[in-house]
């Protein structure tokens, strides 16, 4: 199934999305870093199959989406305001929120916030926002180990420089160097172009720089009351075992923060895992979405 490409505008701003489908409800694919909505290249379809308008937005300061220039402007509240703002756009229709690395910690927090309604909410190998940052408080060892890449985001000028220079190859031995198997050739030139854009990597790199704060707990007061809410959406994490950047052992106690969760750990499955092994991410989104929404997929 072929995809479209269209500008939409939310929250201010002009959002390069990739849609697939033509349904009632929407599904609303958030990436994560330095991805790009081509990353969700493989649920679009499957998505749009089962009966969902399949939205994959380029998040601020990606793709051809607004690159806002301020690192305040990538700040959590803003985040997940654009996400308010493209529900906005797309109509009145039941939502399902799809988020990978940043953007499940932008989709966790949406939820969490409840700025708007959602049938359902997945998450891909990011843990509860909760969860994290006591990790972050707490200097757990394996914990900080993995994170350790974010040191060079946090000081200004550095990480842009080593990601975006020689066309972007520092970002893509990122990936290379943490996946199992590796997303082809012409999805890695797109993420190198889009490290190398001039401007493009410090924005990207601004999403941490903007919130390390958070990641510690130092969060607005109606923040903090959201991430310490019970959350009853419906709720799928997603887990490749393999992941270099966190810890599967970060979620546990995910079940005492969330009413209705499933959870799926995979053997063998890196970070990427969206990516690396679509076939069974597909495989467990249409069983968890056939499963828990039958009437909403039926008036499709």
């Amino acid at each position: 199934m072929q995809t479209r490409r269209e500008i939409i505008e939310a929250n201010g701003l002009q959002f390069e999305v990739e849609i697939a489908g033509n349904g009632e409800p929407l599904a609303l694919l958030l990436h994560g870093f330095p991805e790009h909505a081509i990353s969700w290249r493989h649920q679009l379809p499957m998505l749009a199959s089962l009966g969902f308008t399949a939205w994959a937005p380029n998040l601020r300061g990606y793709g051809q989406t607004t690159r806002p220039t301020k690192t305040a402007d990538y700040k959590l509240q803003h985040l997940v305001e654009d996400v308010a703002g493209l529900i906005d756009a797309a109509g009145d229709r039941p939502v399902v929120l799809i988020g990978h690395d940043w953007g499940g910690a932008i989709a966790w927090l949406f939820a969490l916030m409840q700025l708007r309604p959602l049938a359902g909410l997945v998450v891909m190998n990011l843990p509860h926002i909760k969860l994290y940052q006591q990790a972050m408080r707490k200097f757990s060892p394996s914990h900080l180990w993995r994170a350790r890449y974010m040191i060079p985001f946090l000081i200004p000028g550095l990480g842009p420089w080593l990601y975006a220079r020689k066309q972007g190859h520092k970002t893509d031995a990122f990936i290379r160097n943490s996946v199992g198997e590796c997303p082809p050739d012409h999805v890695m030139e797109v993420y190198r172009k889009q490290a190398a854009t001039p401007g493009q990597m410090r924005a990207m790199m601004m999403y941490y720089r903007a919130n390390f704060g958070a990641m510690l707990g130092i969060m607005p007061k109606h923040q903090l009351a959201a991430v310490n809410r019970k959350l009853d959406t419906p709720t799928l994490l997603l887990w490749g075992l393999d992941d270099r950047f966190l810890d599967h052992r970060l979620n546990i106690g995910t079940g005492e923060l969330v009413d209705d969760l499933t959870e799926h750990y995979l053997e063998g499955v890196s970070h990427w895992l969206n990516q690396e092994h679509a076939e069974q991410v597909n495989e467990l989104l249409h069983t968890w979405l056939t499963e828990k929404f039958p009437e909403l997929l039926a008036a499709t």
